[in-house]
C-alpha cells in the first residue's frame, strides 16, 4: 500500500516527469493485479491524492493498526467519502506540502 500511496502522490502533483504510465503491481497467482496510478488519481481526485501521504502517516502505516480504536479501513472510507475541497483534505495536503518545501 505504501508504494501505491507514493505513486498517487507523484501523479497528483505531476512530479512523474515524462512517464506516461505508472502502475503498482500487487498480489500473486490468481490475486495478481496492476493498479494504474493515473486512473487512480482520476477516480479518487487530485486533492485527496495530494493529502494521502500525511493521511497514511496519521492513521498508521499498517492496515492492521487502529487510531484511537478505529481501524484504518474505516478511516479510509470516511476520507474517500469527503468532498475534494473539504477542510480535512486541505489540512493533510498542507502538511505534506510543508514537509516537501522544508526538504528542498
Amino acid at each position: 500500500m505504501d508504494v501505491l500511496v507514493l505513486l498517487l502522490d507523484l501523479v497528483s502533483r505531476r512530479s512523474h516527469g515524462n512517464l506516461n504510465i505508472l502502475k503498482c503491481l500487487t498480489g500473486k497467482g490468481a490475486n495478481y493485479r496492476e493498479i494504474d496510478a493515473t486512473q487512480g488519481v482520476q477516480a479518487i481526485g487530485m486533492h485527496k491524492c495530494q493529502g494521502l501521504i500525511e493521511f497514511h502517516h496519521f492513521t498508521g502505516a499498517d492496515w492492521g493498526e487502529k487510531f484511537v480504536g478505529i481501524r484504518k479501513t474505516s478511516c479510509v472510507k470516511v476520507y474517500m467519502a469527503l468532498e475534494d475541497d473539504h477542510l480535512a483534505i486541505d489540512c493533510f495536503r498542507e502538511l505534506d506540502e510543508h514537509l516537501i518545501q522544508n526538504q528542498l
